[in-house]
């Protein structure tokens, strides 16, 4: 089973969170649309503080896009 990590920096608390293995077989765009979208990141001004910053790594970084 994956984990992921979730922060939050206002209260200051970490917590690890189990990832179902076909959330991970979606990648890193799949998890960082998923988070934003739990947390109604498009009701919140850009360049609020309460705007989400999201780090997800997928498996294909590296490689140049067609």
């Amino acid at each position: 089973m994956w984990r992921s990590l979730r922060v939050d920096l206002k209260a200051r608390k970490a917590s690890w969170q189990e990832v179902p293995p076909e959330e991970v077989a979606f990648g890193g765009r799949y998890r960082t649309g998923q988070a934003l979208w739990e947390r109604e990141a498009y009701r919140v001004d850009p360049l609020s503080p309460e705007n989400p910053l999201v780090f997800v790594v997928g498996a294909l970084p590296p490689l140049p896009s067609p």
